[in-house]
C-alpha cells in the first residue's frame, strides 16, 4: 500500500509540473519571447496552434497589445505587433478582430496597414460598421476595401462610394465622377483639419488623379481652414512642389531648409 501510494504521488506530482508547464509556456515564456526576440514571432503563431489554438490567440492579441514607452524599444515593438497582427490574420479567429480594429488607430502606419491585412483575412460582418470610417487611410485602406467586399459589403452614399473608390485605387470611376470625387474630399479636408491620416488619403488621393486643377483649391482651403496638421501634410507628405513651395512662403523661417524650386 505505502509503494502504491508513492508512486500514486508521483504521478500526481508530474501531472502538476506538466500542467504548470503548459500555462507557463502559453502564457508567460511565448508572450515574453515575443516582445524580446522578433525572430521569435516568424514562427510564434505554428508553434502555438501545436500547444492549443484558443490560447495561441489569446497569446498573439497580448503581443498585438504591447507598448513601450522607451523610444529605444518603439521600433523593436512595433515590429513585433506588426508580426502578431500578421499572425492573428492567419489564425482567422473572430476574437481577434475588435482588437485588431483598436489598431487602427494607431499612429504608425505600418501598425495600420498589418492590422488591416489581418482583418482582410477574417471574414466577420459584425465588423462592417465599424470598418468603414477607415476607408479614409491611405495605407489601411485597400485592406479595408478588401475586408468589406469580403463581407459583402457594397457603398450606397456618394461619401462611401467616393472613400471606397480611393481605397481600391480605382482611378478611372473617381476621374469619371470627378465632381462629385472633388466635393467629397474637399469636404474631408474641411471638417477634418487636424486628423492626419484623413488629410494625407485625401491629399493622395488627389495628386494619384492628376487633376492639376485641384492644386489651387488646396491652397485656397489651406488659407481659410488650415492647421499645422495640415501644414505639415501638404509640406512634408504630398511631395507636390507647388503645395510645398506655398508653405515654405507661408511660414517662411519655420521651413528655412526648403528652397522652392526656381
Amino acid at each position: 500500500m505505502k509503494v502504491s501510494s508513492y508512486l500514486m504521488n508521483i504521478l500526481r506530482y508530474l501531472i502538476m509540473t506538466i500542467i504548470v508547464s503548459f500555462f507557463t509556456m502559453v502564457f508567460v515564456v511565448i508572450p515574453i519571447c515575443m516582445l524580446f526576440f522578433p525572430e521569435v514571432i516568424e514562427k510564434a503563431d505554428s508553434l502555438l496552434y501545436r500547444i492549443g489554438p484558443h490560447r495561441s490567440v489569446e497569446s498573439l492579441i497580448v503581443a498585438l497589445r504591447g507598448e513601450s514607452e522607451h523610444s529605444a524599444e518603439k521600433h523593436r515593438i512595433e515590429y513585433i505587433r506588426g508580426e502578431a497582427a500578421e499572425a492573428l490574420g492567419k489564425a482567422g479567429d473572430k476574437r481577434a478582430v475588435e482588437p485588431l480594429i483598436a489598431v487602427l488607430d494607431d499612429e504608425s502606419d505600418y501598425l495600420r496597414r498589418h492590422a488591416a491585412e489581418a482583418l482582410s483575412k477574417i471574414k466577420d460582418e459584425r465588423a462592417v460598421p465599424m470598418l468603414i470610417p477607415y476607408l479614409r487611410d491611405w495605407y489601411a485602406g485597400p485592406a479595408i476595401a478588401k475586408a468589406l467586399s469580403r463581407s459583402g459589403w457594397h457603398p450606397t452614399s456618394v461619401q462611401d462610394k467616393v472613400h471606397f473608390g480611393v481605397a481600391k485605387r480605382d482611378i478611372n470611376s473617381l476621374k469619371k465622377m470627378w465632381d462629385t470625387t472633388r466635393q467629397v474630399l474637399l469636404e474631408d479636408l474641411s471638417t477634418n483639419n487636424d486628423n492626419s491620416i484623413i488629410i494625407e488619403n485625401a491629399i493622395h488621393a488627389f495628386l494619384a488623379i492628376g487633376r492639376k486643377e485641384i492644386i489651387p483649391d488646396l491652397i485656397d482651403l489651406f488659407d481659410r481652414k488650415g492647421t499645422r496638421t495640415m501644414a505639415e501634410v501638404y509640406f512634408y507628405d504630398s511631395g507636390n512642389e507647388q503645395l510645398r513651395s506655398a508653405m515654405a512662403r507661408r511660414y517662411g523661417v519655420q521651413y528655412y531648409y526648403y528652397q522652392p524650386a526656381k
